[in-house]
């Protein structure tokens, strides 16, 4: 019973971000087609880099109610609504962690800063445009903000339920510190998806909680199985579809 919940806790986060989607894009886009297009994103993000999905996703759908661009704007915003919050806790509660991160994490943030420093003016106009968009969603805001803490709420329930499968029994505040800390981790590191260091963090937090190391590892690689290939075949029977009706339009301009 606890795997069923498990995998109705991920197909309700997926609809979940179609509405903050569909909000965000002011409903220029029907509801069908914006589930299609944010579980092909998920998908794609989840097997290669955070933001490749957005990318393709925006380029697939073509609709003169609604730009590509807008529809990546749109992204980028579900992107920064859903990992904002999660990030803020994993820096809550993993402050004590921040000497043991890898020292290539390290390296990396001030690589990245040294780059944001040469390339200010640049990184000036895209956060200048990015607070335009901000501005312009107004109202919005207050429709997305319960959705985004309900999208929250089903991620802990998903690991609520897969801690049960492996009859890990955790309180609350130790499950949001375990999701919120290994959640950081992996979003700021460089590999897709965060792997290697969100299961490796995913591993330390339980052993922290008093878990076997065997069994660490056996939640983690499970955890990292199940969210791979549910979204790899979400993501194959909305692809599909999405690139057949990409192949039908090319084909009708030719004829044209």
């Amino acid at each position: 019973m606890n795997i069923f919940f498990v995998f109705f806790s991920l197909f309700g986060f997926a609809i979940l971000n179609a509405i903050i989607f569909f909000i965000l894009c002011n409903k220029n886009i029907n509801f069908k087609e914006t589930l299609k297009l944010t579980i092909l994103a998920s998908a794609l993000n989840k097997l290669f880099f955070t933001g490749s999905g957005y990318l393709a996703s925006s380029y697939l759908y073509r609709d003169e109610n609604i730009t590509s661009s807008k529809i990546f704007t749109a992204f980028l915003f579900l992107e920064f609504f859903s990992v904002s919050f999660w990030i803020f806790l994993g820096i809550y509660f993993g402050a004590e962690l921040v000497i043991r991160l890898p020292i290539i994490l390290v390296l990396g943030v001030i690589g990245f800063s040294i780059m944001v420093w040469v390339k200010k003016n640049k990184f000036g106009l895209i956060l200048k445009d990015f607070l335009i968009h901000f501005r312009n969603i107004g109202n919005r805001l207050f429709l997305i903000m319960p959705f985004v803490l309900l999208n929250m709420a089903v991620y802990a329930i998903y690991y609520f339920f897969l801690f049960r499968c492996f009859n890990f029994y955790l309180d609350v505040t130790g499950i949001i510190k375990i999701v919120a800390v290994s959640f950081t981790l992996g979003y700021l590191s460089f590999a897709p998806a965060g792997i290697g260091f969100k299961d490796t963090g995913l591993v330390l937090l339980l052993i922290g909680q008093g878990i076997a190391l065997d069994g660490a590892i056996m939640f983690a690689l499970a955890d990292r199985l199940i969210v791979t290939f549910f979204w790899a075949g979400l993501g194959s029977l909305v692809g599909f579809d999405l690139i057949k009706e990409e192949f039908k339009k090319r084909f009708k301009r030719e004829k044209y």
